[in-house]
């Protein structure tokens, strides 16, 4: 990102996962085909994951995938077999194409994982202001 743009606020929770903790998530409201949408930020998650629910809301085009269990947070184990490819998102102003694979969330609608941080390079995180609100 260019540092040198005005960038609005952002509402973040640092952790927030159905009562689990941990200092490797990030809660952000961002806009999906122009409807808010709450997302996971999620250092420990290697894909990124939409709920099935805004998937299907959206009318995005759906194709089956290799059927695969997730465990999340909360200890549960979520069975996979749905997945959306190639979906336009605009963060911060930056363009991306991101795929996502479907499970019934219940907190949040979109989890970014590895996947997607790993796209964008270096990250500087200044929790200063966090701290101090």
């Amino acid at each position: 990102m260019d540092s040198d743009k005005d960038v609005g606020p952002i509402t973040y929770t640092m952790y927030t996962l159905v009562g689990y903790s941990n200092s490797q998530t990030m809660k952000v409201e961002e806009i999906l085909e122009h409807q808010p949408v709450t997302v996971l930020i999620d250092t420990s998650s290697t894909n990124n994951f939409m709920d099935s629910k805004v998937a299907d809301r959206l009318a995005y085009h759906i194709e089956d995938c290799d059927k695969f269990e997730v465990m999340i947070a909360d200890g549960r184990t979520l069975t996979c077999d749905r997945k959306c490819l190639k979906i336009k998102l605009i963060i911060e102003g930056q363009k991306l194409l991101v795929d996502f694979f479907l499970l019934p969330l219940e907190d949040f609608e979109v989890v970014f994982g590895i996947e997607w941080l790993s796209t964008l390079g270096d990250i500087s995180w200044n929790f200063f202001n966090f701290l101090n609100q």
